[in-house]
């Protein structure tokens, strides 16, 4: 979501207060892994992980309704949108390299916070639940499976929707 926004921004398609709405609603995650990851495997409900979505999806919806009051309605003088239409083998080639340097950039971010996690928790011995909060705040998938069943639902839910730090740069590099 943050790279097609920036991507729209860059291009003109979209104004820079449709684009401020749409990077707020950009840090959430998916229902694979609020449903199968949280909801299945680590606390073994796949209800708890639909209650997860489904939490996040209120969440966007009122993130979208209060966004509008904060950024104002959209300016109506609409800027025309290149229409530079590529060829289907530039357009693959640019689209395969463009997904690999944000895999990469993704990976590299999960990398490195997946590494400062371990550190605190195994080399400082962070093992109290308000110790693996932070760790959650930092990355997400590595908090969520160290509090799996320690937290309520309803912290778990304010967890993932923050996303953690790492998914929050992700998005800043985009």
């Amino acid at each position: 979501g943050a790279k097609m926004t920036a991507t729209l921004y860059s291009n003109k398609s979209i104004t820079k207060s449709e684009a401020q709405r749409l990077a707020v609603i950009c840090c959430c995650a998916g229902p694979g892994f609020l449903i199968t990851f949280v909801g299945l495997t680590l606390l073994c409900s796949k209800e708890a992980g639909i209650i997860l979505l489904l939490s996040q999806i209120i969440s966007i919806a009122l993130l979208c309704l209060l966004s509008r009051l904060i950024y104002g309605k959209t300016e109506n003088n609409q800027t025309e949108c290149k229409t530079h239409s590529p060829l289907l083998s530039e357009a693959f080639v640019s689209s395969v390299s463009s997904a690999v340097r944000s895999a990469a950039g993704m990976c590299g971010f999960v990398l490195i916070f997946s590494i400062i996690c371990n550190i605190l928790t195994d080399g400082f011995m962070i093992s109290s639940t308000l110790g693996k909060c932070f760790v959650a705040l930092l990355e997400i998938t590595n908090g969520v499976t160290y509090l799996s069943g320690e937290i309520s639902l309803e912290i778990l839910c304010a967890l993932t929707g923050f996303g953690g730090i790492c998914v929050h740069l992700q998005i800043f590099r985009e």
